[in-house]
């Protein structure tokens, strides 16, 4: 459906039917035994319409810094007390220096990754393997448990093992990101494009995916000077080629002397063709880059000024967090 949609330039509109059967291929690859929850983030473009910005992993991980805050107080104790009686929920628990994973523990027992914070050790952890069923349990002091992370920061800025944690426990971001699967499934044909445009993916009134343009650099005559690849870019802006302002991320790079640029290079920048500042920014990108991914800017500076009473010009994003119960027929 996207493909062809991507072939003719028109947005991909899903149904119900659509997203039954996207969740039956991601419950294919979720171990659903357990319960899981999800926080999704959604940001207003008008009243009654919205776009999909990430989804985190729940059990109030959002809401962790608000401990004292009205009806908030309980909410984390009160969602963990729904799960399944058998089974413990342990945090793992560790700031690395990032103030924003500062909270209190909301679980009887956490994982102390720093061994600063008075908790368990990792090596107190065991991973019981089931070959036979493909399945993976975790006990700590004899009791079987669930690993959860109420870390606001993402884990790919977490040490290796607190990464390998969170992706073995499917608890962290989840990327929806339903075009990226079709960029690669289509690269050979992509790639000989200077410009592919790739519509939106839409449910309802709630966008699941922006516009996207993606960029192959090396077809840009003058990709390596600064003033003429300018206007390059401004003449395909102009055209209705690109937009003017979008976010724009790397796909493929040229090359990264450490991991502080891979960190630094991967994540989305806005950028306005028509203020030069941002142009020197987009074109150091461009020096590392092979290929680019534009996303849409939505909602814009436009669509917030149509905001109501006191959200007006203010940046919106609303949080719903949900539990996903795994019931006897499936």
């Amino acid at each position: 459906k996207i493909e062809n949609n991507i072939k003719n330039g028109s947005p991909t509109i899903l149904n119900t039917n659509d997203i039954n059967d996207l969740f039956d291929e991601i419950y294919k690859k979720i171990n659903l035994k357990k319960i899981f929850s999800y926080i999704y983030f959604l940001q207003p473009i008008s009243e009654q319409s919205f776009v999909l910005n990430k989804i985190f992993s729940g059990f109030g991980r959002m809401y962790s810094k608000f401990p004292d805050v009205g009806f908030i107080s309980g909410l984390h104790k009160k969602s963990l007390e729904l799960v399944e009686e058998d089974i413990a929920y342990v945090d793992l628990y560790g700031f690395y220096g990032y103030n924003a994973n500062a909270h209190p523990f909301f679980t009887k027992h956490v994982i102390d990754l720093e061994n600063i914070w008075g908790g368990d050790n990792l090596t107190d952890l065991v991973i019981n393997v089931d070959y036979e069923k493909k399945d993976v349990d975790f006990y700590l002091r004899g009791e079987k448990i669930q690993l959860i992370s109420m870390n606001v920061i993402s884990s790919r800025n977490r040490p290796v093992i607190h990464r390998f944690l969170c992706d073995i426990n499917q608890i962290d971001a989840a990327d929806l990101d339903l075009t990226k699967k079709i960029i690669f499934d289509n690269w050979k044909s992509f790639k000989n494009n200077k410009v592919t445009f790739i519509p939106e993916v839409k449910m309802a009134e709630i966008i699941l995916s922006r516009n996207k343009w993606l960029l192959n650099i090396s077809l840009y005559k003058k990709e390596n000077n600064e003033v003429e690849l300018f206007s390059e870019l401004i003449r395909d802006a102009e055209s209705g080629l690109i937009p003017f302002q979008f976010y724009v991320r790397p796909l493929k790079v040229k090359y990264l002397k450490n991991i502080d640029q891979m960190n630094d290079i991967y994540k989305p920048q806005y950028i306005n063709l028509k203020n030069v500042t941002s142009y020197k920014l987009l074109f150091r990108i461009i020096k590392k880059s092979k290929i680019l991914l534009l996303e849409q800017n939505t909602p814009n500076s436009s669509d917030k000024e149509r905001y109501p009473g006191d959200f007006r010009n203010n940046t919106i994003e609303i949080g719903v967090e949900n539990y996903f119960i795994p019931m006897e027929n499936n």
